[in-house]
């Protein structure tokens, strides 16, 4: 007879034998089977890309194997998803087999890019649900951490908080310091992601009491860093730096130090860190996006045309086909207009298939590309609802540009002003909009922005409001 839930909650009975059957995908997790969550914004971090569970919002784990290369990682990780795949098979009974199943495709899609892995990530999980509580109908069964993550990694945060209740009753019943530590710190990232700064680092500071692990300690650092803390941000990459030897954990901590950099306008470091990155982990696609990008800013454009050209092939990623139509426009003007189309559509397609994941990566495409500022606007604002921080606030305020709305566009920026939150962007963002709404306090704004980063305006040079016919 199945064990279902009371009004109140489930019996005691069932509440304990939810515990016993979760205890065997906490060893599943143990084992390197589950993954890291998702990068903050951008793109999904997957450097280090198959560990303990991104983010993470984004911190690396040890890799799952010594690869020296990108080909080489995405190889050896095709070979264990598609293995996987048939053990899970081979026992459709086994619902923490096919929960494996989702945890690789995660990853997989994590390392390359591939929304489409991110989908069969999402359908796996909901065929491990359905077999798990087919014997027994308890909310603690079923590999809950594992939703948790990609939850996070979907940008599905209240989701994510909601999946993580049951794993943190069961580390609690089986006093696992290691998995609260990890359900803590999961839950302060996701919590920053919600615009709730101050709990959300006190969250990450207490699951590094609970378990000092690197992976942890980098998310407080990429947290602090989007509230201004850049000294301990750097000075917890540095210590965690010099306890490993891997060359992947070692890129992703270049990384976060070239975004640190570039953030600040620093290009010579930011290259600098970018290049050490590419050295470490050769041919990863996101090194190789953030150098075409520099080079374009710094006018090397040919070399940033060859490099965009070979990121399209590797990847089929639009954000890329449209930085190199962008580049191309003048020279070739109807390939640059298929490119832009082509983006488009990837776009709308993704957005119909995850919607959540691509709302925040398809906003740059639809406020500077798409004459149609309404189509920029919805998105952004679904976008907000969905995580309601500083960089989301920005995008929502420069959407109301785009359409004209000043007075809207002023009121969203100046909550976002009103918060922890630092960026060099979202103080750009507010010069502008305090110049077209004549306030007189665009000036010392611009002043904030160019301190900050005395490239910030210049890269947002598109923000406008949209002609009308």
């Amino acid at each position: 007879m199945k064990t279902r839930s009371t009004p109140s909650g489930t019996t005691k009975r069932g509440k304990l034998r939810g515990l016993v059957f979760a205890s065997a995908f906490i060893a599943l997790a143990a084992a390197g089977l589950s993954l890291r969550a998702p990068k903050e914004e951008a793109k999904p971090n997957a450097l280090a890309s198959v560990s303990t569970a991104e983010n993470a919002a984004h911190a690396p784990a040890s890799p799952v194997s010594s690869v020296p290369t990108f080909d080489d990682a995405v190889a050896d990780l095709k070979k264990k998803k598609d293995l996987t795949t048939i053990l899970a098979d081979a026992e459709p009974g086994s619902w923490s087999r096919r929960a494996a199943v989702a945890s690789l495709a995660m990853g997989y899609a994590q390392l390359t890019g591939d929304y489409d892995n991110y989908a069969a990530a999402d359908k796996a999980l909901d065929q491990a649900f359905a077999i798990a509580r087919s014997s027994i109908a308890d909310e603690h069964v079923g590999p809950l951490l594992l939703k948790a993550q990609l939850s996070y990694e979907l940008h599905r945060l209240r989701p994510a908080l909601d999946a993580l209740k049951a794993p943190q009753e069961q580390a609690e019943y089986f006093h696992d310091q290691a998995q609260l530590s990890e359900i803590t710190s999961l839950r302060g990232a996701i919590t920053c992601q919600l615009g709730d700064y101050d709990t959300g680092i006190a969250m990450l500071k207490k699951s590094i009491a609970l378990g000092p692990s690197a992976g942890h300690k980098q998310r407080l650092a990429i947290a602090l860093a989007k509230v201004g803390g850049d000294d301990e941000a750097q000075r917890i990459f540095k210590e965690t730096a010099a306890v490993t030897e891997a060359p992947r954990s070692l890129a992703w901590i270049e990384m976060q130090r070239a975004k640190m950099a570039l953030e600040r306008g620093d290009r010579v470091a930011g290259r600098k860190h970018l290049e050490n990155a590419n050295e470490l982990f050769p041919g990863f696609w996101q090194t190789e996006e953030h150098l075409a990008e520099l080079d374009a800013q710094e006018g090397h454009t040919e070399r940033a045309i060859t490099a965009y050209t070979a990121l399209v092939k590797k990847t089929n990623d639009p954000e890329f086909m449209d930085a190199l139509a962008e580049l191309i426009a003048d020279r070739n003007p109807e390939e640059a207009k298929r490119l832009q189309e082509k983006s488009n559509a990837i776009y709308e397609d993704r957005l119909v298939k995850l919607p959540e994941t691509s709302y925040g990566h398809a906003l740059e495409h639809f406020l500077k590309l798409v004459p149609d500022p309404a189509r920029g606007l919805a998105i952004a604002k679904k976008n907000f609802a969905l995580r309601p921080n500083g960089e989301a606030g920005t995008r929502l305020a420069q959407a109301y540009v785009r359409a004209g709305r000043i007075a809207e566009a002023k009121t969203e920026i100046m909550k976002v002003l009103a918060t922890k939150w630092v960026w060099s962007e979202t103080y750009a963002t507010a010069a502008v909009i305090f110049r077209l709404a004549n306030d007189a306090g665009a000036k010392a704004m611009e002043e904030k922005a160019h301190a900050r980063n005395p490239h910030a305006l210049e890269e947002i040079a598109w923000l406008k409001p949209v002609p009308t016919a």
